[in-house]
């Protein structure tokens, strides 16, 4: 499914047409704000410096959706060694997923969980995976994998306390569902760089909290004008 375009009518009276086109890496910050109000822009974003971390992966390491965007892959890799040698064995579940991806997620969801599943599974264009910044991770036994009783592993705790340290967050905690506007997820973490991070596990925050305070990076709207074209 393509994303469609958007029509826009500007200040001077002439049409300006939001073009998808996909937008490199650089223009989207590591600590853009994604969520249900602000959408990946343009939708069809595709970072441009995707790269497969060398972690285990619950995937061949060929599928693209286990791939991370470089800064946010490096991080995972230091991350899983040094859960490693606590023995803590833990896996990329899903990483990178593209607008189309999302969208194929997104409609079985809906067909199988019906208006519930806006707060399970994000529409396409307003996931954080799409970023290339957002890691699901689970644990090499797969014993609740990608559910709420992950919470209750070693892994969870460890991950809570921990991967700040790495640049990671948990991106929709417990007890946040009012802020964050989905279901408490443990295993999906968000890469925003360790001293953002760190800010962040310090004041017990979400990302939406923070940037209701302070300014983070919003997408944003790539537009084309098309001169001579009145409205």
């Amino acid at each position: 499914m393509r994303p469609p375009k958007k029509l826009l009518v500007t200040c001077s009276g002439l049409l300006a047409a939001s073009l998808l086109l996909p937008s490199p890496a650089a223009a989207l910050p590591i600590d853009v704000l994604v969520n249900k109000q602000h959408p990946v822009q343009p939708l069809s974003l595709e970072p441009e410096d995707l790269s497969t971390p060398f972690v285990r992966l619950a995937l061949p390491p060929d599928d693209p959706e286990m791939q991370l965007r470089a800064p946010a892959s490096h991080a995972l890799e230091k991350m899983f060694q040094a859960a490693a040698k606590e023995n803590i064995s833990l896996v990329l579940s899903s990483g990178y997923r593209s607008y189309t991806q999302q969208s194929t997620l997104y409609q079985q969801a809906l067909f199988y969980g019906g208006a519930a599943a806006n707060e399970a599974v994000a529409r396409p264009g307003y996931s954080e995976h799409q970023t290339g910044l957002a890691a699901d991770i689970i644990t090499s036994d797969y014993i609740c994998a990608a559910q709420g009783c992950f919470t209750v592993t070693r892994a969870s705790a460890w991950l809570q306390n921990n991967s700040c340290k790495y640049g990671f967050i948990q991106r929709y905690p417990d007890y946040k569902q009012p802020l964050t506007s989905y279901e408490y997820e443990p295993w999906h973490y968000r890469y925003v760089g360790s001293t953002l991070a760190r800010k962040l596990y310090q004041n017990q925050q979400t990302l939406d909290e923070y940037s209701q305070q302070h300014a983070v990076s919003v997408p944003p709207q790539l537009t084309i004008q098309l001169q001579g074209i009145k409205f």
